[in-house]
C-alpha cells in the first residue's frame, strides 16, 4: 500500500509540473503578444513625433490619458496632450527614439518600461532616460493611458535638468 501512495504522490507531482509548464508557457505567449502590439504603437508614436505631427502622438492615447513629466504637474487629456508634444517639438527636440526594456500583460493592459533619447535637428542627443507606461487595449487597439519619464542626465549646475 506504500508504494501506491508514494506512486500516486509522484504522480500528482509530475502532473502537476505538466500543468503549471503550460500555464506559464501560455502566459508567456500572451505577454510576447502584447509586447509586439505595444512595440508597434511605440515606433509609431516615435515616428509620428519625428513627423512633427503631434495629433497623430496624442491619437495614440487613451481619451483619458495622463502624462506625469519631470517638473510638472499631471497632463490630462488628449488636447493637454498635444500640446506638451508641441511645446517639446517647438522647444527644438526634432526626434525621440524608445526602446522597450520590458513589457508585463495583464489582460486588456499592460506595463511598458524602458529608455528613450531625444535628439535636436543636427540629431544631437539632448536628453536620456527611462519611461513607464501604462497602456489599456481600447477596442482592438493598445492605447497609452498613463505615461511617466524622467531624466538619467545629471542635474544641471544650480540642480536643475535642462
Amino acid at each position: 500500500m506504500k508504494t501506491n501512495k508514494f506512486y500516486f504522490l509522484v504522480l500528482g507531482l509530475v502532473l502537476s509540473s505538466i500543468a503549471f509548464t503550460a500555464i506559464d508557457k501560455a502566459a508567456g505567449d500572451s505577454n510576447n503578444g502584447i509586447r509586439a502590439a505595444i512595440e508597434a504603437v511605440t515606433s509609431e508614436w516615435a515616428k509620428q513625433y519625428k513627423a512633427g505631427n503631434v495629433a497623430g502622438v496624442a491619437a495614440l492615447y487613451t481619451e483619458d490619458a495622463k502624462l506625469l513629466p519631470p517638473n510638472s504637474d499631471f497632463v490630462a487629456g488628449r488636447e493637454a496632450i498635444t500640446g506638451v508634444w508641441k511645446s517639446m517639438l517647438d522647444s527644438g527636440v526634432k526626434e525621440v527614439k524608445l526602446e522597450t526594456v520590458e513589457v508585463t500583460g495583464m489582460g486588456d493592459s499592460g506595463v511598458e518600461v524602458g529608455t528613450y533619447e531625444t535628439m535636436d535637428a543636427e540629431g544631437k542627443v539632448t536628453d536620456k532616460g527611462k519611461f513607464m507606461v501604462f497602456w489599456k487595449k481600447v477596442g482592438s487597439a493598445w492605447k497609452l493611458h498613463r505615461d511617466i519619464w524622467n531624466t538619467s542626465m545629471p542635474a544641471a549646475p544650480g540642480g536643475e535638468n535642462k
